[in-house]
């Protein structure tokens, strides 16, 4: 279809549906985004093809070494990885670490419930991974039964649902590193996943007075703790370690080529953010 059969095609739909600014402005972002993402991704196919990605050299000269990899320093199976990182008491893999559990124990259950904030990594049908940042007030994500379940409320987003895709498409399986404040242990979680709609369970899950869409219900496959030393070194939970100005990240010049344009979506962007932090101070609810 060329572009202006999308054009008629677009405000046949407007016109039939009637939809808010609001949903308008997502709806363009998202068809923007899908054609970049597709023009990427056949970009890098490319680019593999012509052996230019990540490129391995066994006998290299040129004098611009950063972006290739020696042949004779590449960890290509599980020996070399150990000959280069000997195992530990902690054990050799999941299946035989002492700390590796299949369900949430009593202090798992309460790191869970006093986390606001959990990343969660997918895999899509060709092994690309994925990591999708989840977060609301500690105690969103609900621990089933005795710690052989969790379910996690799918708040509103970019409605790009990579992750939610993958839960389909993909391994179906998910890996969770669920994070406090000030804490600088972190739980690990891995399991199958399963989308489920059920009204009961999204009324349950309501926030703000919006209600999610749909949520993860994941059947605990392993849970461990994670050791402090990446927070020690980061010193993440230390103010003065922050830097002095927050570094601002604009969409805008992903969606347009115009100066004008990208900043006008900046602005939308900011007032929806906006909107959002005033339902997280109980001023109103939460936009959809």
């Amino acid at each position: 279809m060329d572009v202006f059969g999308v054009v008629a095609m677009s405000a046949a739909i407007v016109a039939a549906t009637r939809p808010t600014l609001r949903e308008i402005t997502f709806a363009a972002a998202g068809f923007l985004v899908a054609h970049v993402l597709r023009d990427r991704h056949l970009l890098a196919k490319a680019l593999r093809k012509r052996g230019r990605s990540a490129p391995i050299c066994g006998s290299c000269e040129e004098e611009d070494t950063q972006s290739v990899l020696r042949s004779e320093h590449v960890i290509s199976d599980l020996a070399a990885l150990r000959a280069t990182i000997p195992s530990g008491l902690s054990g050799t893999c999941v299946d035989d670490a002492p700390k590796v559990i299949d369900h949430l124990d009593e202090q798992m259950v309460g790191f869970v419930r006093r986390s606001p904030f959990v990343q969660l990594a997918t895999v899509d049908s060709a092994g690309q991974p994925f990591v999708s940042p989840k977060g609301d007030k500690p105690g969103f994500v609900e621990v089933v039964g005795e710690g052989v379940a969790l379910r996690i409320p799918d708040r509103p987003g970019n409605r790009l649902v990579f992750g939610l895709q993958n839960a389909l498409q993909g391994s179906r399986r998910v890996g969770l590193c669920f994070v406090i404040p000030g804490n600088e242990t972190t739980l690990r979680v891995g399991g199958q996943v399963t989308l489920s709609r059920d009204p009961e369970l999204l009324k349950r899950h309501a926030a703000r007075g919006l209600e999610p869409k749909l949520l993860l219900h994941i059947e605990i496959g392993h849970a461990f703790f994670h050791c402090a030393k990446a927070y020690l070194r980061s010193q993440m939970w230390k103010p003065e370690s922050w830097p002095a100005e927050v570094y601002r990240v604009r969409f805008g010049p992903y969606f347009h080529s115009s100066k004008h344009m990208g900043e006008a979506l900046d602005a939308s962007v900011d007032q929806h953010y906006g909107e959002v932090a005033r339902a997280v101070r109980g001023e109103r609810a939460e936009p959809d």
